[in-house]
């Protein structure tokens, strides 16, 4: 599918580099996508895309930097308004509010770069979805929360969450390795290996339903794409019966889960009462989720189910990533193909349960 000489056309260029993205073949979508904005250098989705894959290979700042193309989107809610954006310079004392974006798991991920905003803001406003605001609470930083759709409060910028890293000059790996500190009652010293696993929490699938409607079609694709069978999760429980599976999984009726799983999902109000019992977990595995965000941020061993292409926050080869040092990447091998990740998982649960269990068939 590559290119055997510059494109002419942007639109084919852009059509061969969004499939060239979603095969996998992410060097030569790149390529695609730069000769493309050569053509078209304000292609705003070219920019977005461009940044997704720098993302994936660990080129943060300029990563950072095409991210902001987003903001340009005819979905975007961020339109300059009568506050200015904040840009990165002195804030001198002045009110700055983080506005959400993006997901629950996006969010805390991105948490990490408050404290340095902190250091040099006068008030840092944490705009919130009702959900985050408790697990913010635990936040051991001098934040004021600000629920989700309220009227703007007093402040001098505004600075959509996912913008920090550019607007900080994030450019160095070490500096996406410092996890959000947390008060006492979450602070963890993280674990640098498995002992005996007694406890097991598990998530297969994310949430069904987006709250962009214009998003559903995309989302209920994506969710799709990154659900374990519900098969899989029954052999780990019945092969492993020594140990205690814990279902974090939101959305599923009791009557629906696997036999053998405690339900905590149904019983979980808010993030803040999921960390609680995440706490409580000698391992958590989980496929691309919210919960699995929140548990590597806690600094609990966290095994990650990816499928390929993986999205576009994680990298898009290796078992590790910068964002979290206690999560390991078990990722599909063929898209739709869990084969390869669910002999990986069964064979660490055979070596940290002290039992063998069942090899997949």
């Amino acid at each position: 599918m590559a290119l055997d000489s510059a494109p002419s056309d942007p639109e084919a260029a852009f059509q061969q580099a969004l499939s060239l993205q979603q095969a996998g073949q992410n060097a030569e979508a790149e390529r695609v996508y730069r000769e493309l904005l050569k053509l078209a250098p304000n292609w705003v989705a070219a920019h977005f895309n461009l940044g997704v894959l720098l993302l994936a290979r660990g080129a943060w700042h300029e990563g950072f930097q095409q991210l902001e193309w987003r903001l340009q989107k005819p979905s975007s809610r961020f339109k300059v308004g009568h506050r200015p954006r904040w840009q990165g310079q002195k804030l001198s004392g002045q009110r700055i509010l983080i506005q959400a974006e993006y997901g629950y798991g996006d969010m805390i991920q991105f948490w990490r770069f408050l404290p340095r905003l902190c250091e040099q803001a006068g008030e840092v406003i944490l705009e919130l979805p009702r959900a985050l605001q408790p697990l913010a609470a635990q936040l051991d930083l001098p934040l004021t929360l600000h629920p989700e759709g309220a009227p703007l409060p007093a402040c001098e910028y505004l600075l959509p969450l996912l913008s920090l890293p550019h607007r900080l000059g994030v450019s160095l790996t070490a500096e996406l390795a410092v996890l959000p500190p947390w008060k006492s009652a979450f602070a963890r010293s993280l674990v640098s290996s498995l002992e005996t696993v007694k406890q097991v929490g598990l998530v297969w699938q994310g949430r069904q339903a987006s709250d962009d409607a214009s998003q559903k079609a995309a989302y209920r694709e994506l969710q799709r794409r990154k659900a374990l069978p519900v098969d899989v999760v029954q052999a780990w429980v019945a092969a492993f019966s020594s140990t205690t599976f814990s279902a974090f999984q939101p959305g599923i009726a009791p009557g629906d889960l696997p036999p053998g799983l405690i339900d905590l999902g149904s019983q979980l109000g808010d993030f803040a009462q999921t960390a609680e019992h995440l706490l409580q977990m000698d391992l958590v595995i989980s496929v691309d989720s919210a919960v699995a965000h929140l548990a590597a941020s806690l600094g609990l061993p966290t095994c990650l189910l990816l499928p390929e292409p993986a999205p576009w926050i994680w990298p898009s080869r290796g078992i590790e990533t910068p964002w979290y040092p206690s999560l390991r990447i078990f990722r599909q091998v063929l898209p739709a193909d869990w084969t390869v990740p669910n002999a990986e998982i069964v064979k660490l649960l055979a070596q940290t349960t002290g039992t063998n269990g069942l090899q997949p068939a």
